[in-house]
C-alpha cells in the first residue's frame, strides 16, 4: 500500500509539472496570468509540503504500531 501511495504522488507531481510548464508558455501571451501561476505554484508547494507530513507522520505511525 504503501509503495501505491509513493507511485501515485510520483505520478501527480509529474502531472502537475505537465500543467505548470503548459501555464508558463500561457504566461508568454498573458502577463496577467503570470501573477495567478505563480499564486497556483504556491499553493501547490504548500499542498505538497502537507501531503509529506501527513505522509511522514503515518509512515511513524504504522512503524510505531508495527512494532
Amino acid at each position: 500500500m504503501e509503495v501505491e501511495d509513493h507511485d501515485l504522488l510520483i505520478e501527480l507531481k509529474k502531472d502537475i509539472e505537465y500543467i505548470k510548464a503548459k501555464l508558463r508558455m500561457l504566461c508568454e501571451y498573458d502577463s496577467h496570468l503570470e501573477e495567478r501561476v505563480r499564486a497556483i505554484e504556491q499553493k501547490y508547494a504548500y499542498i505538497m509540503g502537507v501531503a509529506c507530513a501527513i505522509a511522514f507522520v503515518v509512515s511513524l505511525l504504522v512503524s510505531w504500531m508495527g512494532s
